[in-house]
């Protein structure tokens, strides 16, 4: 099968990094993958990936949309209609927003074509994705794949084409090298070795409401006196002026630390001592699921995607309320207890195991088939 997957960018976001593990996955499976990216490259982080990807076998392509432009935009539309025509795909897969309205475009353009015989298949990340006037018009009733239960019912009546295909992860070791020992890793990040480490990884958006996880940190180091260390990996985007407005107003400049997007992201949480999420909207939350991967303890939001997944989980803190009061109670004992990783992570195998991505990529497969 050719498949292709259509994504805004590899900026290292959720969506991005499960297209990443998906095309991985349907490769490794004997199919034929490729991946466009609708904007151009302008970090070292989507380079790496894309080096990565090609390595591997994958080809990756781009429309070259630079951000803001008009222009930008309808010259990616028909380079992506030129890559269709080429890369002649059976699947073409769609990921976010921008990708799922381009690609609804060059459908429209491509109908009733000798060459259009690809079938068009939605992937919904979020819960809500939020969608224009025109991708709602261009999509509704497109076969779409929810990446979980609650993405599904946060979207009543899109399609009755629609199926819940969960997220999956690639456990711990299939990606990347060997793990380093933490005392290198601290070092490294220019943080005390003995620090107790605290993580987050996701883009700093107002969704991830890393304000009150700032607050929820700044006040365990207040009542414990430990030498707690909250380091947020991901790229900054319009959450980042209110979160390091929190640290600024806090005088936390010290123990909070934006690592911007990194490459060793599952290193540092190998390495971590509890993992952090305040968030306030997921659809299912890759990076809390490879943090259960890890044999992190997670203090959680009590948000429907965190519940779903980590209700029943050891080692798993749900705070009562998204506030920083709750969030602190929960870190403190989540700290308190001292869990041991390797009796974690033999306790959550058998809950995990549903999640691995190539579960996720088999059903997909089947998804693929059944549409062709």
């Amino acid at each position: 099968m050719r498949i292709m997957h259509v994504v805004n960018s590899l900026s290292g976001g959720g969506a991005e990094n499960m297209v990443v593990a998906l095309a991985w996955a349907q490769q490794r499976a004997g199919h034929c993958v490729t991946v466009t990216t609708i904007n151009a490259e302008v970090t070292a982080y989507e380079e790496q990936i894309h080096r990565r990807l090609s390595n591997c076998g994958i080809a990756v392509h781009s429309a070259h949309r630079r951000r803001g432009s008009l222009w930008s935009t309808l010259t990616a539309l028909v380079k992506l209609n030129r890559l269709l025509r080429r890369c002649r795909p059976d699947i073409v897969n769609t990921h976010l927003q921008l990708s799922h309205t381009l690609t609804g475009v060059a459908r429209l353009m491509h109908a009733g074509s000798a060459d259009h015989r690809w079938r068009h298949v939605v992937t919904i990340h979020n819960a809500p994705e939020r969608w224009s006037v025109l991708c709602r018009y261009l999509n509704q009733g497109r076969a779409i794949a929810y990446c979980s239960e609650v993405a599904y019912r946060a979207h009543p009546g899109l399609s009755k084409a629609g199926i819940v295909i969960t997220n999956g992860v690639d456990t711990p070791g299939q990606l990347g090298d060997p793990l380093p020992a933490k005392p290198s890793l601290t070092r490294l990040l220019g943080l005390p070795t003995e620090a107790i480490l605290v993580v987050s990884v996701g883009s700093v958006r107002a969704d991830k409401n890393y304000p009150v996880a700032v607050r929820a940190v700044a006040k365990v180091r207040q009542e414990t006196g430990q030498n707690l260390h909250y380091v947020i990996c991901g790229r900054e985007a319009d959450g980042a002026g209110p979160a390091r407005l929190a640290v600024q107003d806090l005088r936390a400049q010290d123990y909070i630390h934006f690592l911007g997007l990194r490459s060793d992201a599952r290193d540092i949480m190998a390495v971590a001592d509890c993992y952090l999420s305040a968030s306030v909207r997921e659809g299912l939350p890759l990076a809390v699921l490879e943090a259960l991967f890890a044999g992190l303890p997670c203090v959680l939001s009590p948000i429907p995607a965190h519940r779903d997944i980590a209700t029943s989980v050891p080692g798993c803190h749900v705070a009562e309320f998204n506030e920083p009061e709750s969030l602190a109670g929960e870190l403190i004992d989540a700290l308190g207890r001292r869990y041991d990783t390797r009796r974690l992570l033999q306790l959550r195998e058998p809950l995990l195991r549903d999640y691995g991505i190539e579960r996720c990529a088999r059903e997909y497969l089947a998804f693929y088939e059944s549409l062709l």
